[in-house]
């Protein structure tokens, strides 16, 4: 299980650059089985704390949008 904060971000960061959607919800960056071969938890702390990512409100979820 992968818990540094920055090898966390790098991964969500690559989530973003390469797939279709504009906008993901926060249980979908962490099941990427498909991308990565390892497990890893993105919290709303590393999201809210980071000047990488914007969240947003969609549908009543807390999102992270494309910039």
């Amino acid at each position: 299980m992968i818990t540094d904060d920055m090898t966390i971000k790098l991964l969500i960061l690559t989530v973003i650059a390469i797939g279709e959607k504009a906008y993901y919800e926060i249980s979908e960056l962490s099941q990427t089985a498909q991308m990565f071969p390892y497990n890893f938890q993105v919290s709303h702390e590393i999201l809210h704390n980071s000047e990488e990512f914007t969240l947003n409100n969609f549908g009543g979820k807390i999102v992270l949008a494309k910039d």
